[in-house]
């Protein structure tokens, strides 16, 4: 079972269900944030000037950048529809450990 700090240095054991909705709520804080920052990624590709200001090399780091910023979208959102998939009325110790990576 997942272990919890607590502000003394004492550890409780949390059940999985409730490490599990932690995990998912982390999950769901942190998501926004990073489809924001893809977005403005994207706004500033579309946006006319883009092609006149940016050499082709820092064109392709910002692609680069995107790439990432996709990947780690997809990261963050694999632990729910992971959740989802393999029914939500079931949490395993395998689940917790695979989606905290």
């Amino acid at each position: 079972m997942p272990i919890a700090a607590l502000p003394d240095g004492q550890k409780e054991e949390l059940p999985l269900s409730r490490s599990a909705e932690f995990l998912l709520d982390e999950c769901r804080m942190v998501l926004p944030g990073i489809q924001a920052l893809f977005g403005f990624q994207l706004i500033a590709v579309f946006n006319s000037g883009f092609s006149e200001i940016v050499d082709p090399f820092q064109q392709k780091i910002h692609l680069f950048a995107l790439s990432l910023t996709a990947i780690a979208i997809a990261f963050v959102m694999t632990p729910a529809a992971f959740h989802r998939q393999m029914g939500s009325k079931e949490v395993s110790e395998k689940f917790i450990r695979l989606a905290s990576r």
